[in-house]
């Protein structure tokens, strides 16, 4: 019958799909959009938070605060808090806050996941904890996307930050004022407001060592990591920077030179999967298919 219980569930597959895919979409938009707030998105106004943000930002920060009061999981807490760090984010969120987008993702997976449960009456309740799971590592896997991000730009602009301090230095500046001098002339981005942190720490009365060290601590980028040992060591053992700069510069891009030979010898063999699955059934396909069909229209036994 047309009103049978299994026509309806099957009626409603679609909508139920559709429903797992609006949640993981705005779950994901939303923690993209969250924390792909940086340096060059900001708002000249404002906090750069857009819309979706707004809007969820109560409850996010309610759970956060529950979460801070509770003292709970300090150890993933303090995880997070480096995570965030290395993305740039610190002064968008913090890391009770960042668990509590968590929470409140795997409450809305829980939720989708039983009303999807209850309406199939099936073995569908393994969407309930499935759901709630995906909800809550889809923060941490956007967190990792804006660590990559931004060490990506951060590794673009290394090496022409490495020259132009090179120059500096060579022609007579002190370090702290040759960092100053090249802040102005770097594009926007998270290397720029390293740069100006870092200046500000030595001017505020830290040692050069302990703010390059601080600086590599709170990025942990290796490229950058380098760097900052090569550059602390010249500095206690008080030889020239300007021989170390120049040494640094032509070593990072050697090995982006490097990083980009071995995605082209990747090139062939991430080819090799879409090449088998959908190019060669259609090569397939159209070579053979005629002779098929024309074999098919006339009588095999035609020929004895």
């Amino acid at each position: 019958m047309a009103d049978s219980p299994q026509t309806i569930v099957l009626m409603m597959l679609p909508f139920v799909g559709l429903s797992v895919f609006l949640l993981v979409w705005s779950v994901y938009a939303l923690n993209r959009e969250f924390l792909a707030v940086g340096e060059e998105r900001e708002d000249e106004d404002g906090d750069g938070l857009g819309p979706l943000v707004k809007l969820a930002l109560p409850w996010i920060r309610s759970l956060g605060a529950l979460v801070s009061r509770s003292g709970a999981m300090p150890g993933f807490r303090r995880e997070v808090r480096r995570r965030l760090t290395a993305a740039g984010k610190t002064d968008v969120l913090t890391s009770d806050e960042m668990v509590g987008g968590m929470f409140l993702a795997a409450l809305i997976g829980t939720g989708l996941g039983g009303f999807t449960s209850y309406v199939l009456e099936s073995w569908y309740e393994v969407l309930i904890p499935g759901l709630g799971l995906l909800g809550m590592m889809l923060p941490l896997i956007g967190l990792n996307d804006a660590i990559r991000r931004r060490h990506n730009l951060l590794r673009r602009q290394l090496p022409f930050t490495l020259d132009l301090l090179t120059l500096s230095v060579e022609g007579g500046l002190d370090f702290t004022a040759s960092l100053k001098k090249i802040s102005d002339r770097l594009s926007r981005g998270p290397l720029q407001a390293e740069v100006r942190r870092l200046v500000r720490e030595v001017t505020m009365g830290k040692t050069r060592s302990e703010a390059l060290r601080a600086m590599a601590e709170r990025n942990q980028l290796d490229e950058l990591t380098g760097v900052v040992s090569s550059l602390v060591q010249a500095d206690e053992l008080g030889a020239s920077l300007g021989p170390t700069l120049r040494i640094q510069a032509e070593e990072m891009r050697r090995k982006r030179f490097q990083a980009a030979e071995k995605k082209a010898m990747q090139a062939p063999v991430l080819m090799l999967f879409p090449l088998v699955a959908f190019i060669f059934p259609l090569v397939f396909i159209l070579t053979f298919a005629p002779l098929a069909i024309r074999f098919m229209k006339e009588d095999p036994l035609s020929s004895f």
